[in-house]
């Protein structure tokens, strides 16, 4: 049987009741941890490890996940510049305090996170998360044009190319992205 630090540690220092379970893990190893701090109770239902990252932390305090451009990033996907602020998904959609909140799916997938970041960031700034993704195999361009629309309407889906299975690389088009910005 696993421990529940080990657990956790999988999961990135941080995880749910639900999760815990799925995982294996007894009610009663939990509420153990907690009485010798190896963990910590940061939530209802929520629960981290001593060292866990603070970001993670803040984010299960309030039901929520790294999103956006946080989640690029921390996927390893190409980021322009990292925000002042983290931003979070969260079904509920609620205002976090230092956090700018996209209602919807727990945890985003790499999708997600690129709709996100088309639709949040600055136009080349989301092209770059989008091309990232794309170029890493972690999701597939017809599959985001087909869903880009679902997303909302953005500068950035003009600029997307529409022809070709591989596109030019956007070294080849960020001129022509920089002068249509001018225009």
């Amino acid at each position: 049987m696993r421990t529940v630090t080990d657990v956790l540690a999988a999961m990135g220092g941080v995880g749910s009741t639900s999760n815990l379970r799925q995982a294996g893990v007894p009610r009663g190893s939990i509420e153990a941890g907690v009485l010798d701090a190896s963990v910590q109770r940061i939530a209802r239902g929520v629960y981290a490890l001593p060292d866990a990252d603070p970001l993670l932390v803040h984010a299960a305090r309030h039901h929520a996940v790294p999103a956006c451009v946080t989640a690029a990033a921390a996927a390893g996907l190409w980021v322009v510049s990292t925000p002042d602020v983290p931003h979070l998904a969260a079904r509920h959609g609620r205002r976090i305090p230092g956090c700018v909140v996209h209602r919807g799916s727990v945890p985003p997938t790499y999708l997600d996170v690129v709709c996100q970041a088309l639709r949040c960031l600055p136009p080349l700034d989301g092209l770059v998360v989008a091309e990232s993704a794309v170029k890493k195999g972690l999701i597939q361009l017809p599959v985001l044009r087909e869903r880009f629309p679902a997303c909302g309407k953005s500068q950035s889906s003009a600029w997307w190319p529409e022809s070709g299975p591989n596109p030019a690389p956007l070294s080849r088009r960020w001129p022509a992205i920089c002068w249509k910005r001018r225009a």
